[in-house]
């Protein structure tokens, strides 16, 4: 028998390979078991990640779409120490590393923190947002950066405001927005009031059409048109809401409509006073056009337009009229049970006319003093159109063509009523160049710019115009009132 068939055992080197290969084995399983344990809590996080974004791009989806009022904020990230009452926000949070969303609470006055991506060690968040400049759509991105790998994870997402009466927003591409702030509901106890006064010229041209040409129709007629701007009326291709329904749905706006021709002493029954009597000015009161019987009582007083048309345009006393019927009602914001103390008032002032300033409200004297300033009516017992006869208590200027006084009177209260306008908008209802130039005149006076000049022509009539003028003083009352 071989005697190496008789050996029993293991050499060494059999055992040596063997413990080789149980090593070998066992580092390749403690390998994989290791990664996996490394890779487990990794994969976690990034999960943790994706789901942050997701959250994030649904709620700000959902809070875009629903709001009724929504600013973009540029350059601006969100702090406690920053934040408005009455608005919520959503974004980035101060430090850029995380996306929060604020929300208002009315009862206790303070906003409630909610974290909607929580930066850490692993990750940052980061929020830009954008509107496009032809829609109202807003387009954002939220992005995941891995802090060990500055990898990131970007969702784009759009979303459109479903309900929104306002949106105010950079232009594309001039400003980062990396938060915005929104409201879903209207707030009761906004603390501005907007006094929005349209004075209306009714001097006899108003009968006239766009072009100047006495018609017998009266959907032609410049009056009629300014009427039914005002109230809303329904054409052949659809139907116009007119500005006071328009401004209804907003929330604290008041309106008060001044016609003038002769004097601004109307509308009737006291046409043309011929007594003195100040309690005259009520009939000049701002209506709340949130309240449907106070918007019924205004559009009672601008269906009475056309029947107040007269001769002359004395610009100067409707806005003598204009003047003292907002500083009333910044008085009466005041201390009234509505608004009461605490609450501010911005003034718009719309004017609608159709030619130069002929006449003024003289109480007799010299140039330099003969105007009537004060708040009240006057005995207007006669019309003076003779240069020599300017120096007596009436009414002085030609009627049918402007005159140094019908001018200086427009300045007088151009300049008192630019201390307390927001706003000032001129409606030029005429083609005619001359006209234009002697509305530009009045519009200067007035500090009037280009952008609140509106000529009024046939591809740009009354009702856009007055669209256009009421998305203006909203925009504008919205940044008044607006989070930033």
């Amino acid at each position: 028998m071989n005697a190496y068939s008789k050996r029993k055992g293991v050499t060494l080197i059999e055992f040596l390979l063997a413990a080789l290969i149980g090593v070998t084995v066992i580092m390749v399983i403690g390998s994989i078991l290791f990664f996996s344990l490394q890779t487990l809590p990794h994969s976690e996080r990034e999960h943790d990640a994706q789901q942050a974004l997701r959250v994030s791009a649904d709620v700000a989806t959902k809070k875009i779409e629903s709001a009724t009022t929504l600013f973009l904020l540029p350059d601006q990230k969100l702090s406690d120490a920053d934040l408005k009452p009455h608005w919520n926000y959503l974004g980035l949070n101060a430090d850029g590393t995380e996306i929060v969303n604020y929300i208002y609470d009315k009862d206790s006055g303070a906003h409630s923190k909610q974290i909607l991506a929580r930066g850490n060690l692993a990750f940052i968040y980061d929020f830009v947002a954008s509107k496009r400049a032809d829609s109202n759509i807003i387009d954002f991105a939220i992005s995941a950066t891995n802090q060990a790998t500055s990898a990131v994870k970007t969702l784009t997402v759009s979303a459109r405001p479903i309900n929104a009466n306002y949106i105010d927003a950079p232009t594309l591409g001039t400003q980062l927005s990396y938060a915005f702030a929104y409201r879903d509901r209207q707030i009761a106890d906004e603390k501005t009031v907007a006094a929005v006064s349209i004075l209306v010229d009714a001097s006899a041209s108003m009968n006239d059409d766009l072009a100047g040409n006495l018609t017998v129709d009266d959907s032609a007629k410049r009056i009629v048109a300014v009427e039914n701007a005002l109230l809303g009326h329904a054409d052949k291709q659809n139907v116009v809401k007119g500005i006071i329904n328009e401004f209804s749905a907003e929330n604290a706006v008041e309106m008060a409509l001044i016609p003038f021709n002769l004097t601004a002493n109307i509308p009737i029954p006291n046409k043309f006073s011929t007594a003195a009597d100040d309690s005259l000015i009520h009939r000049y009161q701002f209506y709340d056009v949130a309240s449907k019987a106070e918007r019924e009582d205004l559009f009672n007083a601008v269906r009475k337009l056309s029947s107040v048309v007269g001769n002359g345009s004395n610009v100067g006393d409707a806005l003598r009229r204009a003047y003292y019927s907002h500083l009333r009602f910044a008085n009466e914001v005041q201390s009234s049970s509505e608004y009461g103390a605490g609450h501010s008032t911005e003034n718009y002032i719309i004017v609608v006319l159709d030619g130069a300033a002929t006449y003024a409200s003289s109480v007799g004297g010299t140039s330099s003093d003969r105007f009537k300033d004060d708040a009240g009516d006057q005995p207007y017992l006669s019309i003076n159109a003779d240069p020599a006869k300017w120096f007596s208590a009436g009414i002085i200027g030609y009627g049918d063509k402007t005159s140094t006084p019908a001018e200086q009177y427009v300045r007088l209260f151009g300049a008192k009523i630019k201390t307390l306008s927001s706003g000032i908008y001129i409606v030029a209802y005429t083609e005619n160049a001359t006209e234009l130039t002697q509305i530009r005149d009045i519009a200067n006076v007035l500090g009037v710019t280009n952008d609140h000049f509106y000529p009024v022509t046939t591809s740009y009539d009354i009702d856009a115009i007055m669209t256009d003028i009421k998305q203006a003083i909203v925009k504008d009352l919205w940044t008044v009132r607006g989070p930033k």
